[in-house]
């Protein structure tokens, strides 16, 4: 038992000596913080996106939702309740009753989840496919979403909204 002891203490004191030695190195040489920098996570990184700006056309049974970044506007359709929920947040209007976006941002603003952005990833088939990218403490996740969903919520919670580059071009119009 006392060789335990011995070996432990062995053990706690080379641990300290090594963390004193890296904290004098670090003093003395001031290294550049960079090179320890952590890979980026996956779907953080906007290259190849682009901000875009949200407009909203409102039509009797739906309308039309535009993102419109680089001088390309990409226009999608969706249903009224989508519409309305986004014109909402758009013009920062509160209304009586809450809907399901207002509701998550009241979630997640409640449990400290930070909406850091939505992006526009791809096109399958006649659907636009979006990512919802959230933080909690130090957890980052990627969750696949419609994005007039995310769109929504990131409106909400002042959070950027991105659009694939490629994407954008190839299926946006031209408008500037």
């Amino acid at each position: 038992m006392a060789k335990k002891i011995m070996r432990q203490k062995k053990v706690l004191l080379v641990s300290l000596l090594i963390l004193i030695l890296v904290g004098t190195c670090f003093l003395i040489f001031k290294p550049d913080l960079k090179e320890f920098v952590l890979p980026i996570v996956p779907g953080l990184s906007t290259k190849g996106f682009v901000k875009v700006e949200v407009q909203i056309e409102q039509g009797e049974e739906g309308g039309l939702i535009s993102l419109v970044g680089n001088c390309y506007a990409l226009t999608a359709t969706a249903d009224s309740t989508q519409i309305e929920s986004i014109q909402n947040a758009l013009a920062k209007k509160i209304v009586s009753r809450p809907n399901t976006h207002d509701l998550m941002a009241g979630v997640f603003s409640n449990l400290g989840i930070e909406v850091l952005m939505v992006k526009v990833v791809e096109l399958r088939g006649n659907f636009y496919i979006g990512q919802l990218i959230i933080k909690q403490g130090d957890v980052i996740l990627n969750l696949d979403c419609r994005p007039s969903d995310g769109i929504a919520l990131a409106l909400r919670l002042n959070a950027p909204i991105y659009v694939n580059e490629t994407l954008l071009e190839k299926n946006g119009e031209k408008v500037c």
